[in-house]
């Protein structure tokens, strides 16, 4: 099935991939994840690989996945040691089931890596506004990266996939802004994260 996609998109993906593992691979380079970190990784895991199987689906390639709520949390609260991992937990279900052929699973498990580090990232530089900058950056580099992968194996315009439509940015960045309230939950009250949830 690999043969199927054109050499853009071939070329596409392994650099997603690599640029993925590369990142993730940097991450290791911070501080020891500590327990409380590695109970708060776990619930964010599950919770995201549950809701990962809660898609609501926009058009035939693309649906907004409920496990952006947990992306965006762990991006908030976790090191990046863990928030590394997160594409992949959030994708188990995809990865055990074999719902979709393996290079679109490596693609999307390499894109919520690279868009969930990013916004840890944005997090860390912005500071005061974190969580905006967070949901923000999560969601505009996972949409602007499916919409390339789909332009080049698909031959979709970027216009035909919706997803730079404002409306789609604005319904992800909605369900990216619910990971906002659930990480301000659990520092400040969290006995409120089953709202959240």
């Amino acid at each position: 099935l690999w043969t199927e996609l054109g050499r853009g998109a071939r070329t596409f993906l392994v650099a997603t991939v690599a640029a993925a593992a590369a990142a993730a691979l940097l991450s290791l380079l911070g501080r020891v994840p500590d327990a409380e970190d590695w109970l708060i990784f776990a619930a964010l895991a599950a919770s995201a690989a549950v809701a990962q199987r809660l898609i609501i689906p926009v058009g035939r390639h693309h649906g907004f996945p409920m496990a952006v709520v947990f992306l965006v949390a762990a991006a908030l609260l976790l090191p990046p040691e863990l928030v590394a991992l997160m594409g992949i937990a959030q994708h188990v279900p995809d990865i055990a089931g074999r719902r979709f052929p393996a290079y679109i699973t490596a693609f999307n498990v390499s894109n919520y890596t690279l868009s969930t580090l990013a916004a840890w990232g944005a997090a860390r530089l912005i500071g005061a506004s974190a969580g905006v900058a967070a949901a923000l950056v999560l969601v505009v580099v996972n949409h602007a990266a499916l919409a390339t992968m789909l332009r080049l194996a698909r031959g979709r315009s970027f216009r035909s996939t919706g997803l730079l439509a404002p409306g789609a940015l604005l319904a992800d960045l909605a369900l990216a802004s619910l990971g906002v309230v659930l990480a301000r939950f659990y520092l400040s009250n969290p006995y409120l994260i089953p709202l959240a949830v």
